[in-house]
């Protein structure tokens, strides 16, 4: 059984979840953010936080989490500095 980060669980064969994976590489699907991360986020100087918003998103993709939560946001900001 895979389960998707919408939360829902099915049976799917691997070679649909890698199809899955696959397309979510080329078009990922859009983040949701905490209302505690954007907060977060709005610490950070308004010049730089899209390319920040940007990182952040991608470490979220790259580690398979759906929602940027506030420890989503300080794994990345410890991985970045």
């Amino acid at each position: 059984m895979a389960k998707l980060d919408f939360g829902l669980e099915m049976s799917l064969s691997p070679d649909i979840v890698k199809k899955f994976e696959a397309l979510r590489k080329i078009a990922p699907l859009p983040m949701e953010w905490t209302a505690d991360a954007e907060a977060r986020l709005k610490e950070i100087p308004f010049f730089v936080r899209p390319a920040a918003r940007k990182k952040i998103e991608k470490f979220a993709q790259e580690q398979g989490v759906g929602q940027i939560t506030v420890e989503v946001y300080e794994a990345a900001k410890k991985q970045f500095g």
